[in-house]
């Protein structure tokens, strides 16, 4: 059970970082109706945060950060993936056969792709 909720955990927190940057990042460089519209905007469409829809996201943004995203290795888009598609199978009651040093590894892995959205647009 500890490695479903750290997985659920760890894909919801992923989603509030980079919803919390790109709001920053909006904050910092918009009219303030503008940066308004951009966080209710991400805040309402953006869910599931693997590689497909943060390079979505990104792309309405900035180009450049998506060559960015794009460059880093894939061990670590991959395990951000996976961690992605274990929470959905968690959230739809299929089983997740992930263990515990698996989640480790897949976190490790997962996080530099966060770090590096945090990198780029900050």
């Amino acid at each position: 059970y500890l490695t479903k909720f750290l997985i659920v955990f760890t894909s919801g927190i992923y989603e509030q970082i980079i919803e919390t940057v790109l709001s920053k990042w909006a904050l910092a460089k918009c009219h303030p109706q503008i940066a308004h519209f951009i966080i209710k905007y991400i805040n309402n469409k953006f869910r599931n945060p693997d590689i497909e829809n943060i390079v979505r996201v990104l792309s309405e943004f900035n180009e450049d950060w998506v060559n960015e995203i794009n460059n880093l290795p894939s061990a670590n888009t991959s395990a951000l993936d996976t961690v992605v598609s274990n929470k959905n199978a968690i959230a739809h009651g299929t089983l997740s056969i992930i263990g515990l040093t698996t989640f480790e590894d897949l976190y490790n892995a997962s996080k530099k792709v966060i770090e590096k959205i945090d990198e780029i647009v900050l």
